[in-house]
């Protein structure tokens, strides 16, 4: 995740070298044959149905999982889905998939047994998941930044923030308070001045939100959906302090 922002990663990945360098942290049975089994498109008694048009957000995934409606007295004994996309074969014979926004060619088989009979039930579709709206650019303006976390200003909160974006963002947490700490350790460990110059300039507005109060930042990167522009989220508190596009 890019951290420019508040340089938080570098930030981060320097604090960790000074606590290390200071000694801080330390065979199968075989089985009966089956019995011999019905196949077809649907029974009378099982009826595969299409999970098709399933929502998820600007990023991630959604979980599919085969359904089927069943008459009474028929047992379901397993359902399993095989997926492709562009002929090229993604999941084979899973109880349930994973599957980010696309047009997918799916297979559903049912095994289910009815009076003492095993039957085979199979269903081929064309699966959709389908990505929600991105965010607009009225979306983007409604983010109310405090920049200079006053009191007097409330920035929008985390939970606003997701709502509009379409997302939750990936995130970095970073404790204030323990930051500043192990800088203390830093300052005694390290007497290279660009070394110091580098963590004294990333720790300036972690200090300047520690004297206001703030005692936990979070930098959220929110991914607009097919196009590239990315943003990150800085948020003090749960207030956002900063956004820029990245």
């Amino acid at each position: 995740m890019n951290t420019k922002t508040l340089g938080l990663g570098s930030l981060v990945a320097l604090v960790a070298t000074a606590v290390v360098t200071a000694g801080a942290i330390t065979s199968a049975r075989a089985s009966a044959p089956a019995p011999r089994a019905a196949t077809a498109a649907t029974t009378a008694k099982v009826k595969i149905v299409n999970p098709t048009q399933r929502v998820v957000g600007w990023a991630g995934s959604v979980r599919v999982v085969p359904q089927v409606k069943r008459a009474r007295g028929v047992k379901v004994l397993s359902k399993r889905i095989t997926v492709s996309r562009s002929g090229k074969r993604l999941h084979t014979n899973r109880s349930a998939v994973r599957l980010r926004p696309g047009t997918y060619r799916a297979v559903i088989t049912v095994k289910s047994r009815s009076k003492g009979r095993t039957a085979t039930t199979r269903r081929a579709m064309r699966l959709v998941v389908r990505q929600n709206a991105c965010a607009t650019a009225p979306d983007i303006r409604a983010l109310r930044i405090d920049a200079a976390f006053s009191p007097s200003v409330r920035g929008t909160s985390l939970a606003q923030t997701q709502r509009l974006m379409r997302s939750p963002g990936t995130l970095e947490r970073v404790n204030v308070s323990q930051v500043l700490q192990h800088s203390a350790r830093l300052s005694r460990l390290y007497s290279d001045p660009n070394v110091m110059a580098q963590a004294n300039a990333e720790l300036g507005p972690l200090r300047r939100l520690a004297a206001k109060g703030v005692t936990s930042v979070q930098e959220r990167e929110f991914a607009a959906c097919g196009i590239a522009t990315r943003f990150v989220g800085v948020f003090a508190d749960g207030e956002l302090v900063q956004l820029k596009t990245i």
